[in-house]
């Protein structure tokens, strides 16, 4: 029994179901719309790089889609918890906009490498106070945050108009806890900005990507590079050392701890005076010294 092409109507060998002619010209179509398809994903892939490079040179538009960059990475890592670049890029943006607005243009651009340092400083505090909060349980809430932002546009209701929402409330948040760690702190007799610094020195931190130097100094995350104090202070007459060694191993000893073996370092770091206390080589308490009193660091 003859077959039929089901295309052009031709007799056909066997049971096939087009005649050679078609069978060829379709083979011709099939491998057009193949090659269409293998266009259009090349195009897309190439529109999806482009887009993800675009929006990781301009972190602006990326906080304003809400869209996370596909290069984003850390540039470090403290105690385990990463500090994003794409975070650290949106705060420059708006220092940017402050100074530039304050300085004129190019002001920004010329200390760029040195203001993304004291930005990532700022943001390695900010996660250690988070880190020291979660530790001793104090929390904000999300009406505590609120509360606080009505209170700021009441106070100067244009001067926050042009910050993301989510970046003010953020930069809220880390304030409020800032002030209730600190609030414990001195509750229990240590001094904030010394066990802060202190902290730094001793976090697991790794950074991934290098920072301008400067002079080694004392209170710092970043190594080798600025702190708050201008490298080390005066020397110390031994009588002031050796009275300041009392009273660090009496408030040691009245703690509860015995000072068997216990070496005393005393440091002039020009911002503070600090007192270690050392046993076989590894520091079990540290002091700050000043005015005449003791600070549990």
């Amino acid at each position: 029994m003859a077959t039929y092409c089901v295309r052009c109507g031709k007799e056909t060998k066997g049971k096939a179901l087009y005649c050679q002619s078609c069978e060829k010209e379709l083979k011709k179509v099939e491998g057009r719309k193949l090659l269409q398809r293998i266009c259009l994903v090349s195009l897309l892939f190439l529109l999806f790089l482009f887009g993800m490079v675009f929006l990781a040179r301009f972190p602006q538009i990326t906080r304003f889609l809400r869209i996370t960059s596909f290069f984003d990475q850390p540039l470090a890592i403290i105690n385990g918890e990463k500090i994003m670049k794409r975070d650290v890029n949106g705060r420059l943006e708006g220092l940017k906009e402050i100074i530039d607005a304050q300085y004129g243009d190019g002001f920004f651009q010329s200390k760029e490498g040195e203001l993304k340092r004291l930005v990532l400083e700022r943001m390695i505090e900010e996660c250690l106070i988070r880190q020291e909060a979660k530790r001793l349980g104090l929390t904000i809430s999300d009406e505590e945050v609120k509360r606080e932002m009505r209170n700021l546009k009441a106070l100067s209701p244009t001067v926050h108009a042009d910050i993301d929402r989510d970046v003010l409330e953020g930069e809220i948040r880390n304030l409020l806890l800032k002030r209730v760690v600190k609030e414990s702190k001195d509750s229990a007799g240590v001094d904030f900005v010394l066990w802060l610094n202190e902290r730094k020195k001793r976090s697991t931190v790794k950074f991934l990507e290098d920072f301008p130097r400067r002079g080694a100094q004392c209170c710092t995350t970043f190594p080798e590079t600025g702190g708050c104090c201008e490298g080390k202070g005066k020397a110390l007459d031994r009588d002031t050392v050796e009275r300041i060694k009392r009273y660090a191993l009496q408030a040691y000893r009245e703690s509860g701890h015995t000072t068997e073996d216990v070496e005393v370092v005393v440091e002039d770091f020009g911002c503070h005076l600090q007192v270690d206390l050392k046993r076989k080589g590894s520091i079990v308490k540290s002091f700050s010294y000043r005015d005449g009193r003791l600070f549990e660091i």
